[in-house]
C-alpha cells in the first residue's frame, strides 16, 4: 500500500522472519513492487514499476533501499550485489533482443559482448538465470501477437518447444542445449 507517494512493504528483521516491520520505499503513488531477492544476507534487489521500470537495492539486509537508474529490461537476475543481467531490446528503429549487464550493482547498464542476438541464437526469452559473471541460461519460447482464440486446439502458426541456451562468455555467443530426462525411480 502507499501513503502519499511512498510505497510501504514489510521486510523481515534478522531473525529469520519471526519479526516483520514495515519499509518504505519512495517509488510514487501508483508504484508496483515485486518481492525482493536477495544474493546473500545483506545484499538484495527489488524491482516495480511505476510507468517504468524500477531497481531499489539494499545492503544492509532491507533496512534501507536506494533507487538506481530505470534497469533496460524486467526480470533482472542478480548472481551477487554488483552483477547483474536482463535480456531486453535494443532502443532503435529496428530494435533487437539483447543482453544487457550491470557489474556496478545496477548504477549502469551495458550490452554484453556482441551486442543483438541474431540468428540460431535465443529470441522471445522468457527466463534467463546466470550463475557466475560468465555464465547462464535463457529459455526462449516462441511468442506471437495477434489472432483470437481458436476452437478445438487449433494454434493460427505451428508453435516450436522452448529451447535451453548456454553462454560461457557473458552472452557474447550461445549455445543450444538439449536436455536429456530419465525417470527416477
Amino acid at each position: 500500500w502507499s501513503v502519499t507517494g511512498v510505497q510501504t512493504c514489510a521486510l523481515p528483521i534478522y531473525d529469520g522472519g519471526l519479526t516483520w516491520s514495515p519499509q518504505a520505499i519512495d517509488c510514487g503513488a501508483n508504484c508496483y513492487l515485486d518481492p525482493p531477492h536477495f544474493t546473500s544476507a545483506l545484499d538484495g534487489h527489488m524491482t516495480g514499476q511505476l510507468g517504468v521500470e524500477l531497481l531499489f537495492v539494499t545492503t544492509d539486509g532491507g533496512k534501507t533501499w536506494r533507487a538506481r537508474p530505470n534497469p533496460p529490461a524486467t526480470s533482472l537476475d542478480f548472481i551477487d550485489a554488483a552483477h547483474g543481467f536482463t535480456m531486453g531490446l535494443t532502443g532503435n528503429d529496428n530494435p533487437s533482443v539483447i543482453l544487457w549487464r550491470t557489474s556496478d550493482g545496477g548504477a549502469m547498464w551495458s550490452q554484453a559482448p556482441g551486442g543483438a542476438i541474431h540468428g540460431n541464437e535465443p529470441t522471445d526469452t522468457s527466463q534467463l538465470d546466470f550463475i557466475a559473471p560468465t555464465t547462464g541460461w535463457v529459455v526462449s519460447l516462441y511468442v506471437t501477437s495477434g489472432g483470437g482464440l481458436l476452437t478445438n486446439g487449433q494454434t493460427p502458426y505451428p508453435t516450436p518447444p522452448p529451447e535451453l541456451w548456454q553462454t560461457a562468455d557473458a552472452g557474447s555467443t550461445w549455445t543450444q542445449i538439449t536436455p536429456t530426462f530419465t525417470l527416477s525411480k
